[in-house]
């Protein structure tokens, strides 16, 4: 019999595929750190915290089966499927604005999120540079005392 964390890593790894969401887009939307969900998606980690899959289940689901964001937070109100075009007609006016608004959010989150991304390899870059300054100023003032 299957305890609630292998139906649960089942179900985690089946959405992954399924929508084909990256170990790196997980980590992002959530707490998680991409190298983590990667030994997951693997196999490498054979059983992951109860916690951990919860996580993933629950962005996975939220972000693509039914989701609408309201004010910060996924409310299960509506299943929209945006590939289907005519089936956006069906909906009310709030659930079509909820809708919008959702993509709308969930991109401007995602590109935040890789903008602080970006900015944290920038500074870890600049900190290098300095480093590699001051062994080369250093490495100046000792051939110039050389030359002397």
């Amino acid at each position: 019999m299957k305890d609630d964390r292998e139906l649960l890593l089942k179900e985690a790894i089946e959405l992954i595929n399924k929508h084909s969401v990256t170990a790196y887009e997980i980590s992002m939307n959530t707490d998680l750190s991409d190298v983590g969900v990667q030994k997951i998606i693997n196999g490498d980690t054979k059983r992951p915290l109860l916690t951990t899959l919860k996580a993933i289940t629950s962005y996975i689901k939220e972000k693509y089966e039914n989701s609408t964001f309201i004010q910060g937070s996924y409310s299960m109100k509506t299943k929209i499927n945006p590939s289907n075009v005519e089936s956006f007609e069906d909906f009310s006016v709030d659930d079509k604005l909820n809708s919008i608004y959702n993509l709308a959010y969930g991109k401007l989150n995602m590109q935040e999120k890789n903008i602080l991304f970006l900015q944290k390899k920038v500074e870890k870059q600049d900190q290098l540079i300095s480093k590699q300054t001051e062994k080369i100023d250093e490495l100046i003032k000792l051939l110039r005392k050389q030359l002397k």
